[in-house]
């Protein structure tokens, strides 16, 4: 009988690096503050990441997406495509998007911060708290009312 061999799912692989308790504590006060208004940045030292993200597994382009994410500021939207443009893979938006759906820690890297084109430019017309309510947020790994609850959090 042969043993069978499972990969660690990357994203349990990437919370890993989060596995001691002082981290895991840091990451809770974070989430908190951010919940509560307080924080517009997660201090990534603090949960045991370097900026770079070299603790995170996934390809070149992916931690590209990852680290360009990071730069997306509180309360700021931007499209995949120029997302796309911001890694310098112009081309390449649907692999883009494909990366930004595989992020690891959500929240802490604001993929919620990318839209599709058009709800970012109808957001910028209608820049009033409830015009979120007339756009799609596109998708989001923990589902699209979870997206729409964080950009309402931060747009307020």
């Amino acid at each position: 009988m042969q043993k069978s061999h499972k990969k660690t799912p990357k994203n349990l692989a990437n919370l890993a690096n989060l596995a001691n308790l002082e981290s895991l504590k840091n990451l809770e006060r974070q989430f908190a503050e951010y919940i509560e208004g307080k924080r517009k940045k997660f201090s990534l030292s603090e949960i045991g990441l370097h900026s770079d993200l070299r603790e995170l597994v996934g390809t070149d382009l992916q931690k590209s997406v990852w680290r360009e994410l990071l730069n997306v500021p509180y309360g700021k939207v931007i499209s995949y495509e120029d997302l796309a443009k911001r890694v310098g893979k112009p081309k390449a938006v649907r692999a883009v998007a494909s990366a930004v759906g595989s992020n690891p820690l959500c929240i802490v890297i604001p993929c919620h911060r990318v839209l599709p084109k058009s709800s970012v430019s109808k957001l910028i017309k209608n820049a009033t708290q409830n015009s979120l309510e007339k756009i799609s947020v596109g998708n989001y790994s923990f589902g699209s009312e979870l997206k729409a609850v964080l950009l309402n959090l931060e747009l307020k």
